[in-house]
């Protein structure tokens, strides 16, 4: 019995053909789709939420609880629209490991570091990645920057101390070759 297993190659064409163009109804906007599907596409804008529960009288715990339900990028946002005082209290009702995820998003760190215990400031930096602590530092005055790394635990200056050490554009080769 022999069997032919060739077939037409204007078949073959065809078939692969129809596999490769999408059916119409596929390209045909959903006519079932809301306006909510569009809100969906969009990120949703939390600052008013966020600036709501800062500037209430509620409990540093309650605060802390509430805040602790947004992402630090979206909290980062709204830290220029807050008073210094505001900020302060931001300051002291989270800890350190909250406050330097919400820094990971902030441009200038400096000014907001200044508003702060030397202290705080320090824990926050020790928190942080080590190439974004560099870059934190080299951001401050001098004589900041010094007293900061002064107080720093052993093991951060070592990481902060090695990254330095490397000019910006070797940081990223040598990080592949290791």
């Amino acid at each position: 019995m022999d069997m032919n297993f060739h077939s037409n190659s204007e078949d073959e064409e065809d078939l692969q053909q129809d596999s490769l163009t999408p059916s119409d109804d596929i390209l045909e906007p959903d006519s079932s789709s809301s306006d909510s599907d569009d809100a969906i596409m969009t990120k949703p804008d939390y600052s008013a939420e966020i600036l709501k529960i800062l500037q209430s009288n509620a409990s540093p715990s309650v605060l802390r609880e509430e805040l602790e339900d947004y992402h630090e990028n979206d909290i980062a946002e709204v830290l220029d629209q807050l008073t210094v005082t505001e900020r302060k209290r931001l300051y002291r009702i989270l800890d350190a490991s909250m406050l330097s995820e919400i820094f990971e998003y902030v441009d200038d760190v400096s000014s907001y570091l200044d508003e702060m215990n030397i202290r705080k400031a320090v824990e926050i930096v020790s928190e942080m990645d080590a190439d974004t602590a560099v870059s934190v530092l080299r951001s401050l005055s001098k004589e900041k920057r010094s007293l900061m790394v002064e107080l720093l635990d052993e093991d951060a200056q070592k990481d902060i101390a090695l990254i330095a050490s490397f000019d910006e554009d070797e940081i990223g080769d040598r990080k592949s070759v290791v």
